[in-house]
Protein backbone atom coordinates (compact mmCIF):
# COMPACT_ATOMS: atom_id res chain seq x y z
CA UNK A 1 0.00 0.00 0.00
CA UNK A 2 1.54 3.27 -1.14
CA UNK A 3 1.75 6.50 0.80
CA UNK A 4 -1.06 8.06 -1.25
CA UNK A 5 -3.25 4.96 -1.42
CA UNK A 6 -6.99 5.35 -1.17
CA UNK A 7 -8.89 2.85 0.98
CA UNK A 8 -12.64 2.54 0.54
CA UNK A 9 -15.34 0.49 2.20
CA UNK A 10 -18.06 -0.89 -0.06
CA UNK A 11 -21.45 -0.50 1.65
CA UNK A 12 -24.57 -2.56 1.06
CA UNK A 13 -27.60 -2.72 3.31
CA UNK A 14 -25.88 -0.52 5.89
CA UNK A 15 -22.91 -2.89 6.27
CA UNK A 16 -19.38 -3.08 4.95
CA UNK A 17 -19.20 -5.79 2.29
CA UNK A 18 -15.65 -5.25 1.05
CA UNK A 19 -12.52 -3.19 1.76
CA UNK A 20 -10.66 -2.01 -1.36
CA UNK A 21 -7.29 -0.31 -1.72
CA UNK A 22 -6.81 1.91 -4.79
CA UNK A 23 -9.75 0.33 -6.63
CA UNK A 24 -9.70 0.57 -10.42
CA UNK A 25 -13.49 0.65 -10.31
CA UNK A 26 -15.31 2.07 -7.32
CA UNK A 27 -18.31 0.20 -5.91
CA UNK A 28 -21.74 1.73 -6.39
CA UNK A 29 -21.92 2.73 -2.74
CA UNK A 30 -18.66 3.39 -0.92
CA UNK A 31 -17.09 5.46 1.85
CA UNK A 32 -13.51 6.69 1.77
CA UNK A 33 -11.93 5.38 4.98
CA UNK A 34 -8.34 6.34 4.22
CA UNK A 35 -8.14 8.95 7.00
CA UNK A 36 -9.99 7.01 9.70
CA UNK A 37 -7.93 6.10 12.78
CA UNK A 38 -9.94 2.91 13.31
CA UNK A 39 -10.80 1.34 9.99
CA UNK A 40 -13.88 -0.87 9.72
CA UNK A 41 -13.73 -4.46 8.59
CA UNK A 42 -16.11 -6.51 6.48
CA UNK A 43 -19.38 -6.97 8.37
CA UNK A 44 -19.17 -3.72 10.34
CA UNK A 45 -22.23 -1.46 10.45
CA UNK A 46 -22.17 1.96 8.77
CA UNK A 47 -23.96 4.62 10.83
CA UNK A 48 -23.61 7.44 8.33
CA UNK A 49 -20.85 9.91 7.49
CA UNK A 50 -17.62 8.17 8.55
CA UNK A 51 -19.02 6.32 11.56
CA UNK A 52 -18.74 2.54 11.77
CA UNK A 53 -19.29 0.06 14.57
CA UNK A 54 -18.36 -3.63 14.73
CA UNK A 55 -20.99 -6.36 14.94
CA UNK A 56 -21.48 -8.60 17.94
CA UNK A 57 -23.00 -12.07 18.06
CA UNK A 58 -26.37 -12.15 19.76
CA UNK A 59 -28.49 -15.21 20.56
CA UNK A 60 -32.27 -15.00 20.40
CA UNK A 61 -33.96 -17.54 22.60
CA UNK A 62 -37.52 -18.71 23.21
CA UNK A 63 -38.50 -20.87 26.17
CA UNK A 64 -34.83 -20.84 27.26
CA UNK A 65 -33.62 -22.40 23.97
CA UNK A 66 -31.48 -20.54 21.42
CA UNK A 67 -33.45 -20.40 18.17
CA UNK A 68 -31.17 -18.08 16.17
CA UNK A 69 -27.81 -16.32 16.30
CA UNK A 70 -27.33 -13.05 14.46
CA UNK A 71 -25.01 -10.07 14.20
CA UNK A 72 -26.16 -6.86 15.89
CA UNK A 73 -24.44 -3.48 16.00
CA UNK A 74 -22.11 -3.21 19.01
CA UNK A 75 -24.17 -0.26 20.25
CA UNK A 76 -27.48 -2.17 20.19
CA UNK A 77 -29.36 -2.54 23.47
CA UNK A 78 -29.33 -6.29 24.08
CA UNK A 79 -31.65 -7.33 26.90
CA UNK A 80 -32.41 -10.92 28.02
CA UNK A 81 -35.95 -9.91 28.99
CA UNK A 82 -36.58 -9.57 25.23
CA UNK A 83 -35.03 -12.96 24.50
CA UNK A 84 -31.66 -11.51 23.44
CA UNK A 85 -28.29 -12.33 24.93
CA UNK A 86 -24.84 -11.25 23.76
CA UNK A 87 -22.62 -14.30 23.21
CA UNK A 88 -19.66 -12.71 21.41
CA UNK A 89 -17.10 -13.37 24.14
CA UNK A 90 -18.42 -16.64 25.56
CA UNK A 91 -16.22 -19.74 25.33
CA UNK A 92 -17.33 -22.01 23.92
CA UNK A 93 -19.70 -19.87 21.88
CA UNK A 94 -23.26 -21.15 22.32
CA UNK A 95 -25.00 -22.64 19.28
CA UNK A 96 -28.60 -22.90 18.09
CA UNK A 97 -30.47 -25.39 20.25
CA UNK A 98 -28.44 -24.78 23.41
CA UNK A 99 -30.46 -24.05 26.54
CA UNK A 100 -30.22 -21.04 28.81
CA UNK A 101 -30.31 -22.34 32.38
CA UNK A 102 -29.57 -20.38 35.58
CA UNK A 103 -27.71 -17.65 33.71
CA UNK A 104 -25.55 -20.03 31.66
CA UNK A 105 -25.79 -21.61 28.21
CA UNK A 106 -25.63 -25.38 27.99
CA UNK A 107 -25.16 -27.53 24.87
CA UNK A 108 -27.54 -30.30 23.84
CA UNK A 109 -26.12 -33.42 25.46
CA UNK A 110 -29.21 -35.64 25.52
CA UNK A 111 -30.45 -36.80 22.14
CA UNK A 112 -33.02 -39.31 20.95
CA UNK A 113 -31.87 -42.85 20.29
CA UNK A 114 -33.03 -42.42 16.68
CA UNK A 115 -30.73 -39.39 16.36
CA UNK A 116 -27.87 -41.43 17.80
CA UNK A 117 -28.52 -44.24 15.31
CA UNK A 118 -28.59 -41.77 12.39
CA UNK A 119 -25.11 -40.58 13.35
CA UNK A 120 -23.75 -43.96 12.21
CA UNK A 121 -23.29 -44.50 8.48
CA UNK A 122 -25.03 -47.42 6.77
CA UNK A 123 -21.70 -49.27 6.28
CA UNK A 124 -20.94 -48.81 10.00
CA UNK A 125 -24.35 -50.17 11.01
CA UNK A 126 -24.02 -53.15 8.66
CA UNK A 127 -20.59 -53.93 10.12
CA UNK A 128 -22.01 -53.72 13.66
CA UNK A 129 -24.91 -56.05 12.81
CA UNK A 130 -22.63 -58.53 11.03
CA UNK A 131 -19.89 -58.38 13.68
CA UNK A 132 -18.89 -61.60 15.41
CA UNK A 133 -18.15 -59.48 18.51
CA UNK A 134 -21.14 -60.00 20.81
CA UNK A 135 -20.18 -57.02 22.98
CA UNK A 136 -20.68 -54.65 20.01
CA UNK A 137 -24.21 -55.98 19.51
CA UNK A 138 -25.05 -55.69 23.23
CA UNK A 139 -23.81 -52.08 23.33
CA UNK A 140 -25.86 -51.23 20.21
CA UNK A 141 -28.98 -52.87 21.67
CA UNK A 142 -28.60 -51.03 24.99
CA UNK A 143 -28.05 -47.75 23.18
CA UNK A 144 -31.11 -48.11 20.94
CA UNK A 145 -33.37 -49.46 23.69
CA UNK A 146 -32.59 -46.63 26.12
CA UNK A 147 -34.97 -43.70 26.54
CA UNK A 148 -32.27 -41.37 25.18
CA UNK A 149 -28.54 -41.12 24.51
CA UNK A 150 -26.61 -38.97 26.99
CA UNK A 151 -23.56 -37.78 25.05
CA UNK A 152 -21.66 -36.86 28.23
CA UNK A 153 -22.40 -40.06 30.17
CA UNK A 154 -19.22 -42.09 30.76
CA UNK A 155 -20.85 -45.41 29.79
CA UNK A 156 -22.02 -43.90 26.49
CA UNK A 157 -18.47 -42.75 25.76
CA UNK A 158 -16.93 -46.14 26.52
CA UNK A 159 -19.62 -47.98 24.54
CA UNK A 160 -19.21 -45.79 21.45
CA UNK A 161 -15.41 -45.96 21.76
CA UNK A 162 -15.60 -49.77 21.90
CA UNK A 163 -17.82 -49.90 18.80
CA UNK A 164 -15.50 -47.50 16.93
CA UNK A 165 -12.44 -49.54 17.90
CA UNK A 166 -14.07 -52.69 16.47
CA UNK A 167 -15.04 -50.78 13.30
CA UNK A 168 -11.42 -49.62 13.01
CA UNK A 169 -10.11 -53.17 13.41
CA UNK A 170 -12.56 -54.31 10.71
CA UNK A 171 -11.28 -51.56 8.37
CA UNK A 172 -14.63 -49.75 8.23
CA UNK A 173 -13.23 -46.49 9.67
CA UNK A 174 -9.74 -45.00 9.59
CA UNK A 175 -9.47 -43.36 13.03
CA UNK A 176 -11.49 -44.75 15.92
CA UNK A 177 -10.70 -41.83 18.27
CA UNK A 178 -11.80 -39.15 15.79
CA UNK A 179 -14.95 -41.12 14.91
CA UNK A 180 -15.80 -41.57 18.59
CA UNK A 181 -15.51 -37.81 19.14
CA UNK A 182 -17.58 -37.11 16.03
CA UNK A 183 -20.35 -39.48 17.15
CA UNK A 184 -20.41 -37.88 20.61
CA UNK A 185 -20.33 -34.22 19.55
CA UNK A 186 -23.01 -31.95 21.01
CA UNK A 187 -26.48 -32.41 19.61
CA UNK A 188 -28.42 -30.13 17.30
CA UNK A 189 -32.03 -29.01 17.81
CA UNK A 190 -33.66 -31.75 15.71
CA UNK A 191 -31.79 -34.41 17.73
CA UNK A 192 -32.73 -33.12 21.19
CA UNK A 193 -34.45 -35.51 23.57
CA UNK A 194 -37.37 -33.79 25.30
CA UNK A 195 -38.88 -36.66 27.27
CA UNK A 196 -38.68 -37.63 30.91
CA UNK A 197 -35.18 -38.16 32.25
Amino acid sequence: MGENSVIVAAIEGGRVTEILTDPAVYPESFINITELDVKPDVGWYWLGDEQFIPPKKVAYFENDIIVSINDYPASANIDPKYGLFEIEDLEPMPQIGWTFNNGAFEPITKITTGAMQRRFTIPEEVAILESSDTTVKVIRDRLLNASHADLKFEDTYFGIAYICNVLFIQGVIEDWTARTNELLKDGVPNEKYSGIL
